[in-house]
């Protein structure tokens, strides 16, 4: 059985910023034989965790995306080819 890569998604405030809401919305579009290989987490800095998670990762804007501790991308939207193959190169 393959291991499942750790997503960690942080963001800021979805409600006022919509690019939040694109990279949360990117994994959830993810299809399924993708969403099988992953465990996801959303962080948000609004809290003490997203904060702890966001320094943790030394992540330096949102939103921020990290796979296996390993920050992907940050402050940009990924196509969801990008994302596809930066979880695929993990799950190997």
């Amino acid at each position: 059985m393959m291991r499942k890569a750790i997503v960690d998604v942080i963001i800021g405030n979805k409600e006022q910023c919509a690019v939040n809401t694109y990279l949360v919305e990117a994994v959830a579009c993810l299809p399924d034989d993708i969403q099988k290989l992953i465990e996801y987490h959303e962080w948000s800095v609004l809290e003490e965790d997203g904060r702890r998670k966001k320094k943790e990762l030394k992540a330096k804007v949102i939103p921020s995306l990290a796979i296996d501790g390993e920050l992907c991308f940050e402050g940009v939207l990924p196509s969801l080819e990008e994302l596809e193959e930066a979880i695929r190169m993990r799950c190997r």
